[in-house]
């Protein structure tokens, strides 16, 4: 075999090992079996199993037979795949603190988890994708709250994803803004989360762990004042700009509108370091206006991604915040036509007596 096979071979192992569910300790116990039946396993038998002058006197080693640098080298080849077998082991005990979520509320959503970014170790032993949501359909907006609600009331958080030590959580997923905010308000548990978007030309996913841009936020008006009822509004335009228009007549001059200092764009922000320092400074803006005794709503006009919108809804703080009125915007009457209320009991569809 030339040494260009011998590589060739040698790639190949490599990408079979790949596709196994326990590529080390597969190996390992190979090196350790293969090991034994090269020196002879007789040979070592009679060492462990006879004590010194007992039945056997003396053991010659031929060139044929057990030499001292074979055994040597044998031992180290065993250590070797007893290292690869407890390395595979502390993979799989990690593997199992690993959880994957997908939020599903549209059509065009995932069909299932993106599992091939994933390590090798997570993609065959980490815990069972959880779905959550309910897919939009015509007149059904009140279905997907009650949906949302069961959730809740049922602990499936805590039963089924912050349960057993989970360590890291995955999370996609395809939703309205307003539904995406939510879930991320349920989603608090003390663990490493970790975003996965999807290119939509190319319907590729990825993580957001390309290089920090240093995005930051620009506010286009200061001295926002509340409205007549104790309302005020914050417009955040990350994917596309939010147009003052657009808004409901009653929080045009009460609202503030946040830009970033980059052009706006589809999936804007891609390095998740840069994604929590933006949202942290939005929650300073919402701890400030929740101070004021007399405000009594927060809403929110939302145009951002996936990853922004459930890690905003994370920073939702349960009895220091007004209750969040997340808004739904139309693409096609230009009007921001329902919209979602959060609070840290329930979600409920925002109702009015002036249109929005």
């Amino acid at each position: 075999m030339s040494k260009w096979e011998k590589f060739k071979w040698f790639v190949e192992q490599i990408k079979q090992m790949k596709k196994k569910s326990a590529p080390f300790a597969t190996l390992g116990t190979k090196l350790i079996i293969r090991s034994l039946i090269t020196i002879g396993v007789g040979n070592i038998a009679l060492y462990l199993i006879f004590p010194e002058g007992m039945l056997v006197e003396e053991l010659k080693v031929s060139n044929g037979e057990l030499s001292t640098f074979t055994l040597i080298l044998t031992v180290i080849v065993i250590i070797i795949g007893i290292a690869m077998i407890l390395f595979e082991g502390y993979n799989y005990k990690k593997a199992r603190k690993t959880g994957k979520i997908i939020i599903n509320g549209m059509k065009n959503g995932f069909a299932k988890f993106p599992i091939d970014v994933l390590s090798y170790e997570e993609k065959n032993n980490s815990r069972d994708t959880i779905k959550l949501g309910m897919i939009e359909e015509v007149d059904n907006l009140e279905k997907q709250i009650q949906y949302y609600n069961s959730e809740k009331q049922i602990d499936l958080y805590n039963r089924f994803i912050f349960n057993d030590e989970l360590e890291n959580l995955y999370v996609c997923g395809i939703s309205r803004v307003p539904f995406l905010v939510a879930y991320g308000v349920c989603l608090k548990g003390n663990v490493s989360i970790k975003y996965i978007e999807r290119e939509h030309s190319t319907n590729k996913s990825f993580f957001l762990d390309d290089v920090n841009r240093k995005i930051d936020i620009i506010k286009m008006n200061e001295n926002i004042e509340l409205s007549e009822d104790g309302d005020i509004g914050i417009a955040i335009g990350f994917t596309t700009e939010i147009k003052k228009e657009h808004l409901p007549e009653k929080l045009k001059e009460h609202t503030l509108f946040i830009k970033p200092s980059l052009e706006e764009n589809r999936l804007l922000i891609k390095n998740q370091d840069n994604l929590i320092e933006i949202v942290k400074k939005i929650q300073k803006i919402i701890d400030s206006y929740s101070s004021n005794s007399l405000c009594k709503k927060i809403h929110l006009f939302l145009s951002i991604q996936t990853s922004f919108a459930i890690e905003l809804g994370r920073h939702f703080q349960e009895g220091i915040h007004k209750n969040w009125v997340i808004h739904n915007f139309d693409g096609r009457t230009g009007k921001y036509s329902w919209a979602l209320e959060v609070s840290k009991d329930f979600l409920k569809k925002y109702e009015e007596n002036e249109p929005l």
